[in-house]
C-alpha cells in the first residue's frame, strides 16, 4: 500500500486473493503514513488498521514446508517517510521469537536491508534509494546482527524496500 489506508488494504487482498495462494504480510515504511503523508494520525493508529486488514501483529511467525518464517517490520514512523527500521524493543522482541525454534531451520522477513548489502549499491547518494541511503537500511543493523548471530537457525533474510533499476549485458 501507499499510505496504510483501508482502500488501499482491501485493494491488496482482492489483488493477492486472485493468487490462490497463502500470503504473508509485513510492515514497512508506508503502513505509518497517512494519506496526507504529514501525520495526521499517530504511527498506533497505522499500525491498528494494518493488523485489522492483515490480523497479524509484528514479529510474528508462519511455516511452510518444514521452514518457519518470521515476519517483522516497524511499527512507527521513522524520521522521515523512507523511514523503516524495527525499533530495539522490537529487536529484543525478535530475539525472543527465534529463541522459541532453536532447532528448527529459519527465514526472517524484514522491509528495510542491512547497510551495504543490496545489489546496485554504491550509485550516487539518494538517486536510486539502496541499502546505502539514510533511512533505506536497517538503522539498528548491528543489534539486529547480534542477535541472527545467536540464532543459529536463520538460513536466510528477506528484505524489501529498496528500489534500483540493475541492467546485466547479454
Amino acid at each position: 500500500t501507499t499510505c496504510g489506508l483501508p482502500a488501499e488494504y482491501a485493494a491488496a487482498r482482492a489483488g493477492l486473493a486472485q493468487w490462490r495462494a497463502p500470503f504473508y504480510t509485513v510492515t514497512g515504511n508506508h503502513t505509518c503514513w497517512n494519506a496526507a503523508l504529514h501525520r495526521q494520525e499517530t504511527s498506533a493508529t497505522q499500525y491498528s488498521r494494518f493488523i485489522q486488514a492483515w490480523g497479524q501483529p509484528m514479529p510474528y511467525t508462519w511455516e511452510l514446508g518444514g521452514v518457519r518464517f518470521v515476519g517483522a517490520g516497524p511499527i512507527e514512523t521513522g524520521t522521515t517517510l523512507a523511514g523503516a527500521s524495527v525499533s530495539v524493543a522490537q529487536i529484543n522482541e525478535l530475539a525472543s521469537v527465534l529463541a522459541a525454534a532453536p532447532q528448527q531451520p529459519t527465514v526472517l522477513v524484514i522491509h528495510s536491508p542491512f547497510r551495504h548489502t543490496v545489489l546496485g549499491d554504491g550509485g550516487p547518494a539518494n538517486s536510486v534509494y539502496t541499502s546505502d541511503d539514510y533511512d533505506f537500511f536497517q538503522a539498528h543493523g548491528e543489534r539486529l546482527r547480534s542477535v541472527l548471530a545467536a540464532a543459529p537457525p536463520v538460513a536466510l533474510v528477506i528484505t524489501g524496500h529498496t528500489q534500483r533499476t540493475l541492467h546485466a549485458n547479454g
